[in-house]
């Protein structure tokens, strides 16, 4: 199997568009209840994307501050939201399918967590990798797992 390699820093200048999986669609919201949690009959679904789940947590306003970073920048949930949009649709238009696993070996960034969203949000299994991890451990949690599309 061949890996693909992301640039995630194309994912958040916008280089990549696409309607597969835009973000600002509030369709999910239609299915939230009591609590903001995704529920069906008065109980949790359970069938629902772990996106979805996770953003039915998210603040009403997008403007609301997300990531407070020590360099003064301040990432919101909807930049989270559009980044995390963006990105998807950059795995999603590499062939990545879902239930496919996206590794990753990358520092703990906003980026990273970017990745982390986009990969549920279409559908994916993450699966990060130590930045220390030697070669050798490296290949064999690659073969073990057999990824879709590796990004480091």
């Amino acid at each position: 199997m061949k890996l693909r390699e992301c640039r995630s820093n194309d994912c958040l200048q916008g280089r990549i568009h696409g309607g597969l999986l835009r973000s600002g669609n509030p369709s999910w919201r239609s299915r939230l209840g009591y609590n903001g949690r995704s529920v069906r009959n008065g109980r949790a679904d359970m069938n629902q994307n772990l996106y979805t789940v996770l953003a039915s947590g998210f603040p009403k306003s997008d403007k609301a501050p997300c990531l407070m970073l020590a360099d003064g920048r301040i990432w919101t949930y909807g930049d989270l939201e559009r980044a995390s949009g963006r990105m998807a649709n950059l795995i999603v238009s590499l062939g990545v399918k879902p239930g496919d696993r996206v590794a990753a070996q990358v520092e703990k960034t906003p980026e990273a967590l970017v990745l982390y969203l986009a990969a549920i949000r279409a559908g994916m299994v993450f699966l990060p990798l130590n930045p220390a991890y030697q070669r050798h451990e490296l290949e064999y949690f690659l073969k073990d797992a057999q990824p879709g599309l590796f990004v480091c």
